[in-house]
C-alpha cells in the first residue's frame, strides 16, 4: 500500500480553502467598504477565521498522516517561516507584519488542535 493513500483533505482544510477564496473575492471585488472596524475591513473578518480553520486542518492532516508531534511542528514552522519570508522579501517589513497578523490565527488553530490531541490521544474528526 502506498504511503500516499493515507493523505486526504479534511473538512477543516476544505472549509479554510473556501473561506480563503471568499475573502479573496471580497477583496478583489471591491467590497471591503461594506464592513469597517478601525483598520479591519470586510475581507479581514473572513480571512482571520479562515487562517484559524486552516491551522486546525493542517494539524489534523499531519495527525492523519501519522506524523509525530515534533515532525508536525517542524513542518508547520517551515510553512510559517516560508510565508513570512516571501512577504518580507516581496513587500518589506510592512508585509512581514501584515503576514504575521494574518498567520497568527493559523498558529493558534494548529497548536490548539495539538493540545487537544495530546489530551485525547488520537484524532476524532
Amino acid at each position: 500500500m502506498s504511503p500516499y493513500k493515507k493523505l486526504r483533505l479534511n473538512k477543516y482544510l476544505i472549509t479554510g480553502f473556501i473561506l480563503g477564496v471568499l475573502q479573496y473575492l471580497i477583496y478583489m471585488g471591491g467590497y471591503d467598504y461594506i464592513l469597517k472596524f478601525g483598520p479591519f475591513v470586510t475581507h479581514h473578518f473572513i480571512e482571520l477565521p479562515a487562517s484559524f480553520v486552516l491551522g486546525v486542518g493542517i494539524s489534523i492532516f499531519f495527525d492523519d498522516s501519522g506524523y509525530s508531534s515534533l515532525k508536525s511542528q517542524v513542518l508547520n514552522a517551515l510553512m510559517f517561516a516560508t510565508q513570512l519570508s516571501i512577504d518580507f522579501f516581496s513587500r518589506g517589513i510592512d508585509g512581514l507584519i501584515a503576514s504575521f497578523i494574518v498567520l497568527a490565527p493559523e498558529l493558534i488553530g494548529f497548536y490548539l488542535h495539538r493540545i487537544y490531541i495530546s489530551f485525547i490521544g488520537t484524532n476524532t474528526t
